[in-house]
């Protein structure tokens, strides 16, 4: 409401005092002087006016609050806990004991988080560590041996493994042509008398030929039933004697070792697959190679602003040479390695479909290594045998090919595999590391290759955890494939 605009001259007002005791009778007012008479009025109306503005913008901040209260009373809340989805009500009041509340169930999520991540870790490593410690300090007399202790630690693990998991071979072939040849003798004596092979008939030599194949067959079988599938040192990735060389880097003997690794998970998995069936009744029959491969970071960005194809030679593509070690992929070694830290917290980077359907790639949290792996199956257990692989030690298989496979020139080579149809089958399995367990075993010439120092964030280096290994990290490892 607008304040009325008054003036008043007293200077020209004059005053009938007899007049103003009448007034003053009738609204009950002691005159001090005739300028109270006038103003009191007019103040009274100003300050009236002065106050009721005052109560009216109290009540509209009043009700201003009010309206707050009621829009809290009614708000939707949504709080978000890790690794599930947000929980979101209508019409709570935030306060102490939902603040309150929130906290304990997210410090409860986050023990159970750190719980899986240490369940997670156990799982992955099974107790396992290198057979022969790779962190040795330079001058350690002990380091130009190394290569040859891994070699021979492995060597006599990998015959370990095969005798662990029933693993068999065929029947040897010279013990069965010197049985089949004094078999044939025995046979000839008791069935055609006095006779020498040549002065056997036609039919009697078919029927002695058909009997000896029958002899064979039943060794072949017998022998069958005594282990779970086929399977030898080198066909399951086991380093050739011909790399037994001081040459080998820590970097080349580590490769070996995570190999091994990778075969005993996928040996396991097949295994678990057969129970206790023999190679006869059991669907895994063979296993005819396993190879590893690791993946390592992306190439960095040339320095000095060099672009590529500047003439620098491409980094050489992955190849199984039947070595046993595991050859980098994409592998890309910075001059000066940044060496960061193990992160379990870190976000994920994001996925990338052109390594495979999973997405995945190596980071600073676990790393990938691709196993392929060739076997012979019985057709019909193809998905019990993925499934077994499946269930193995972050196993994922991304890959299957098949053909048909002929049981019967097989058998000829000393390889009885049953009666059932069977396959080879060509698999493809993403396998995953978790860096928490192996960092503190690489050599330093692997951290620089993947670009990380090997420890967990926050973590102190462990005694002994110095540059170990005397060598170059920038330098290609002595097993790197040759293009």
């Amino acid at each position: 409401m607008a304040k009325p605009k008054i003036k008043v001259d007293l200077k020209g007002l004059k005053l009938n005092p007899q007049k103003a005791k009448e007034i003053a009778g009738k609204y009950g007012l002691v005159i001090v002087g005739g300028i109270v008479l006038i103003a009191a009025p007019v103040a009274a109306y100003i300050v009236a006016d002065g106050m009721n503005g005052t109560l009216a913008s109290d009540a509209a901040a009043r009700a201003g609050k009010l309206n707050d209260l009621k829009a809290i009373g009614t708000a939707e809340v949504s709080l978000s806990l890790p690794g599930q989805e947000p929980f979101s009500q209508q019409n709570v009041v935030i306060n102490q004991k939902v603040i309150d509340q929130y906290k304990q169930r997210l410090d409860s999520v986050s023990k159970q988080s750190v719980a899986t991540r240490e369940l997670a870790v156990k799982h992955n490593r099974k107790d396992r560590e290198p057979f022969v410690g790779m962190r040795l300090a330079k001058g350690d007399p002990a380091l130009k041996e190394l290569p040859l202790t891994v070699f021979d630690r492995l060597e006599k693990e990998y015959a370990q493994l095969l005798s662990t998991m029933g693993a068999g071979v065929p029947y040897p072939e010279a013990d069965m042509v010197s049985e089949l040849s004094r078999r044939r003798s025995q046979i000839i004596d008791a069935e055609f008398g006095a006779k020498t092979e040549g002065e056997l008939s036609p039919e009697e030599r078919a029927s002695l030929g058909t009997k000896l194949a029958d002899e064979r067959l039943a060794r072949y079988c017998e022998h069958a039933r005594q282990f779970s599938f086929y399977a030898d040192a080198g066909a399951i990735g086991a380093p050739d004697a011909s790399r037994r060389t001081t040459k080998l880097k820590p970097i080349d003997l580590f490769l070996m070792q995570w190999n091994y690794w990778v075969a005993e998970d996928v040996l396991a998995a097949l295994k678990a697959a057969n129970g206790e069936k023999d190679v006869l009744q059991g669907p895994v029959k063979r296993i005819l190679s396993l190879s590893s491969t690791l993946q390592a970071p992306a190439a960095a960005a040339p320095a000095d602003g060099a672009a590529a194809g500047d003439g620098a030679e491409p980094p050489p593509a992955p190849v199984d040479d039947g070595s046993g070690a595991a050859p980098v992929a994409d592998a890309a070694v910075a001059a000066v390695p940044t060496g960061e830290p193990i992160n379990p917290d870190a976000a994920l980077p994001a996925a990338d479909y052109s390594k495979s359907f999973t997405g995945r790639t190596t980071n600073q949290l676990f790393d990938i290594i691709t196993c392929e792996v060739r076997l012979i199956v019985q057709t019909s257990a193809i998905p019990q045998v993925i499934g077994e692989l499946a269930k193995r030690n972050f196993i994922t298989v991304t890959d299957v090919k098949l053909r048909p496979v002929d049981s019967f020139g097989a058998a000829e080579e000393g390889f009885i595999y049953g009666a059932a149809p069977v396959s080879a089958v060509s698999l493809k399995l993403e396998t995953i590391w978790l860096r928490e367990w192996t960092g503190p075993f690489m050599p330093d010439d692997l951290r620089s290759r993947l670009n990380t120092s090997g420890m967990l964030l926050g973590a102190g280096a462990p005694a002994g955890d110095a540059p170990t290994d005397g060598t170059d990290p920038a330098a290609a490892p002595a097993d790197a494939p040759q293009g």
